[in-house]
């Protein structure tokens, strides 16, 4: 998906960020299975591989499952309680959820579109499979302030998702498309162990081209 689709969302997609700032959020459990559901439609789904994931509880009252690495990147380190007295604030306390505010972290989002031919089900670089329609977004996140190794990362956002998000201006500094590419050769660094694929660099860092 992001050999395929990648420079098409950076090129033609609006640069977005998401309105509202926090987020609850509980452990994930060890091969529990979570399942992405949106106005009756599952979107995605993930079996938790490891002890250290999270589950968060979306604007649409959807679930769905974040690395520990992708909680550090775009969520602030202070954690609070769920203050509130309402018996559905006592179900989220009881299941162990907790306030997470964001970073602000701005996302590349393009629109599908018929001709796209967008694969019916694909796996994100996280292990999640998602499903995508005409009318849902391809998002990428924006990687060009970030430091050191990025895992790159192509997903699916619904329409409904995307009420939540603003469009801001891109910086016709850091988002032209040679700039980024320089930027991307000079700061990559190979890793240390060798992986299948072609190196392809359209952005900031260094990334790996998937073939998924």
């Amino acid at each position: 998906m992001l050999a395929r689709y990648g420079e098409q969302v950076y090129e033609k997609g609006r640069l977005m960020v998401k309105c509202s700032g926090s987020v609850l959020m509980r452990q994930a459990k060890f091969d529990e299975s979570v399942s992405t559901c949106i106005n009756g439609r599952v979107t995605a789904t993930v079996v938790v591989t490891d002890h250290n994931s999270m589950v968060v509880l979306g604007d649409l009252h959807e679930q769905y499952v974040l690395s520990k690495a992708k909680v550090k990147q775009n969520y602030e380190d202070t954690v609070k309680e769920i203050t509130g007295s309402e018996p559905v604030d006592e179900l989220h306390r009881s299941q162990g959820f907790k306030v997470y505010t964001r970073r602000r972290k701005p996302k590349f989002f393009y629109e599908v579109k018929s001709e796209d031919h967008v694969f019916r089900a694909f796996r994100t670089a996280f292990g999640s499979v998602q499903s995508a329609e005409v009318g849902d977004y391809l998002v990428i996140p924006d990687y060009t302030d970030c430091e050191g190794h990025v895992t790159p990362e192509i997903y699916m956002m619904s329409r409904e998702q995307n009420f939540y998000f603003t469009e801001i201006e891109k910086d016709p500094r850091k988002h032209e498309s040679k700039n980024v590419l320089a930027k991307g050769r000079k700061a990559c660094k190979a890793p240390d162990k060798k992986l299948p694929g072609k190196w392809w660099t359209p952005w900031a860092k260094c990334w790996r081209r998937f073939t998924s």
